[in-house]
């Protein structure tokens, strides 16, 4: 209870509470494998004058494969009008789905503005998997060095670009140190 990131990051006022529960395990041995189980994440309070909760159940874990493994019945961290959210798996089947709703970047990264929001879903086999992502990004800004005006990004990838696929990247009106951008068309 009572945790104060603005004491360790000035830009990040605010105090947060909650609970979460952990189990760990560490196999000492050459393989290295390991669990973490977030059986209870809850957290909510206040962060840069903005409401914030993060809320769901997350694992992670390294088998003797070596693939690192990822599964969450439902992970939530909204901020203000911000929004991600993250439920499936990631193993030796993908089933991984998120959504990501930025209304107003600077709630929620110091210095920045802009809007976001994008889809991604992952499914398959790890070897092979299938992709498909959506993305916009409207006025974005970074410091006073940094802006892009309009961002869209969409992938269908099955079996990982092995079957018919599309991509196409479209940018306009960027700028950073030593660089302008009009407009990039690429698919």
């Amino acid at each position: 209870n009572g945790i104060q990131p603005g004491l360790y990051w000035a830009d990040y006022p605010g105090e947060l509470s909650g609970q979460i529960e952990l189990d760990a395990n560490f196999a000492a041995n050459p393989a290295r494998q390991w669990q973490l189980h977030a059986n209870t994440l809850h957290l909510n309070g206040e962060l840069r004058g903005q409401p914030l909760l993060l809320d769901g159940k997350l694992t992670l874990l390294q088998p003797r494969s070596g693939l690192l493994q990822l599964e969450t019945p439902g992970l939530k961290l909204q901020h203000g009008p911000n929004l991600l959210q993250l439920n499936g798996a990631l193993g030796e089947q993908l089933t991984l789905d998120a959504t990501l709703h930025i209304a107003d970047l600077a709630h929620s990264l110091a210095l920045a503005e802009g809007e976001i929001d994008a889809k991604f879903q992952l499914r398959g086999d790890m070897k092979k998997p299938d992709l498909q992502l959506s993305l916009s990004a409207r006025e974005l800004s970074y410091l006073d060095d940094y802006s892009l005006a309009e961002f869209t990004a969409s992938a269908n990838l099955p079996a990982m670009g092995e079957k018919s696929s599309q991509i196409s990247l479209n940018a306009k009106n960027g700028q950073a140190p030593g660089w302008q951008l009009q407009q990039l068309d690429w698919q």
